[in-house]
């Protein structure tokens, strides 16, 4: 087991047995959905920080609803400011009528900013599109998020496919706990109220 792993354990272990207050819940609105998928609950993912050490592991959502995450993208993140990067571990769920996909990732990032209020790291463009994923850690409120953005203008010399692809690009999500997933007409997302 690495240093990381036990951190993330001890923390973990710390931050549930400090927070022994019965959760608050209710219904929600609107569902809380990645693609075909209801959450089955909601609420913010813990974000662990200790001696330049930052931590968060659970699923990312779009809080806008403008550019969902195509199924269940669940990540476990750790940025380590002696080392100047930022590691998210992923796995993401595409469902196609029924049937569905499992992909799982890994991406470093490299730390463009540590201070007080905020830890930010960003990734290597890639692709014909140039994308560019940036992580960012609000120390203050304990949120977790990612960006998605090109890093440079499309190159016109692109088919018109590929240049349609690359006009969609651009996210902000938001990392939630971890949760169950259904996919049955009648399913319901519960809100922790909590944080």
């Amino acid at each position: 087991m690495t240093m990381r792993a036990v951190a993330l354990c001890l923390l973990f272990l710390v931050d549930a047995l400090g927070s022994a207050q019965a959760p608050k819940y209710e219904w929600a609105k609107t569902l809380v959905k990645s693609g075909e998928f209801v959450h089955l609950e909601d609420g913010l993912a813990p974000v662990y920080i200790h001696n330049g050490y930052a931590g968060a592991s659970g699923v990312w959502v779009d809080a806008e609803a403008k550019n969902p995450p195509a199924g269940p993208s669940v990540s476990n993140i750790t940025c380590l400011r002696s080392d100047g990067t930022c590691e998210e571990a992923q796995a993401m769920i595409v469902g196609f009528g029924g049937t569905f996909t499992l992909t799982a990732d890994h991406a470093e990032y490299q730390i463009d900013r540590w201070n007080e209020e905020e830890i930010v790291a960003k990734g290597q463009p890639s692709g014909i599109c140039r994308v560019l994923n940036v992580l960012r850690v609000d120390l203050k409120l304990k949120k977790v998020y990612a960006f998605q953005t090109l890093s440079e203008p499309v190159d016109e010399h692109l088919p018109k496919l590929s240049k349609d692809i690359c006009g969609a690009v651009g996210s902000n999500w938001e990392l939630h706990k971890e949760t169950a997933f259904s996919t049955l007409p009648d399913a319901k997302t519960l809100v922790d109220k909590q944080k």
